[in-house]
């Protein structure tokens, strides 16, 4: 659903889901992050890394989605990090990722021009 958003929406909101489903979304997904950050710390193999990226990219869409763009691109951006160190750079995980991270970029871009068109007189 988030990734076919961000193709299709140029960031509006859709009418399938509430923010309540997105706000219980998120901390779903923050919980089940930090579980697996702290199992990783146990077992810091490739796979228990992949994981804790795939809970943070996850994260970072859901943000994405209630607007939050920083704390977004800060998830993607960590998620991204560990996908080229552990599946490396040609996996879809991370192509992925990095595209998302690109239309976040964009969608900053023309929201701080928005911004500023709007504050001149």
């Amino acid at each position: 659903f988030l990734e076919a958003w961000m193709d299709e929406s140029g960031g509006e909101p859709s009418s399938e889901i509430t923010a309540v489903e997105i706000e219980e979304a998120i901390e779903i997904v923050k919980h089940i992050t930090d579980y697996r950050e702290k199992r990783a710390e146990e077992d810091p193999s490739d796979v228990a890394r992949t994981e804790t990226a795939d809970g943070r990219y996850t994260l970072g869409l859901l943000q994405a989605y209630t607007g939050d763009l920083s704390t977004a691109g800060e998830n993607l951006n960590t998620a991204l990090e560990v996908f080229l160190s552990t599946v490396g750079v040609s996996h879809d995980k991370t192509k992925n990722c990095r595209r998302r991270l690109e239309q976040l970029w964009k969608r900053e871009a023309a929201q701080q021009a928005l911004e500023e068109q709007q504050g001149q007189p």
